[in-house]
């Protein structure tokens, strides 16, 4: 599809760390099922790292009104409330308004878990978590993670029979990226606006529609 990269992420502070960030990585589209992809990945280490040096200005992806509609959505599909697991919790925003849940969360970047705990339980990783649940969220996470299908298939290794799983996923084949993209080859430049492999939000993968 093109490239994304090359020049370091704006507002990260002037670390050791940046030089690595001089990279271009490449960004792919399969023909089958249209899932966006960078290949190769820069290592879950940089990643990480990422993400606790941008941790005071990592922007909340839940606002007001979205947290409003997916517990809407939450409580409106369960019979009842019980045990609410919520994947990359982030700062805990979910677990904060779950109110009437027995909600926990797993969030392996530690300036985040510090302030999720805040509002409950919250395991580092999900090889961690030995209970089941009736409701299990992944909001904004799936496109973050190296193997979003082996982080589904744990998740669901989890879920007591019956149980709500929420996601929430970036669609890669949005009008206006593709009208970005269009708009770049027509004008010479190999880059995508797909994915964000080396700036803000670090997304390493984009999802379809499709089946």
């Amino acid at each position: 599809m093109g490239l994304r990269g090359e020049r370091p992420i704006r507002d990260l502070p002037k670390l050791k760390l940046l030089s690595s960030l001089e990279m271009t990585l490449a960004i792919w589209e399969c023909l089958d099922c249209h899932h966006i992809y960078v290949d190769p990945c820069p290592s879950e280490k940089l990643l990480f790292e990422l993400y606790e040096k941008q941790s005071s200005i990592y922007f909340e992806h839940l606002h007001s009104a979205d947290l409003n509609s997916f517990f809407e959505l939450l409580n409106e599909n369960s019979n009842a409330k019980g045990n609410l697991l919520d994947i990359g919790c982030g700062n805990g925003r979910i677990l904060e308004a779950a109110v009437g849940w027995i909600a926990v969360g797993v969030e392996p970047v530690l300036t985040f878990a510090a302030r999720a705990s805040k509002f409950g339980k919250v395991y580092s990783s999900l090889d961690e978590v030995n209970d089941t649940f009736d409701a299990i969220s992944i909001m904004a996470v799936l496109e973050h993670v190296v193997d979003p299908v082996s982080l589904l298939r744990k998740a669901f290794g989890v879920a007591k029979p019956g149980a709500l799983l929420i996601i929430e996923v970036p669609n890669g084949h949005r009008f206006d990226s593709w009208i970005l993209d269009r708009v770049l080859r027509i004008s010479g430049r190999p880059w995508t606006v797909r994915t964000s492999p080396l700036q803000t939000p670090f997304h390493l993968s984009e999802f379809s529609k499709n089946p």
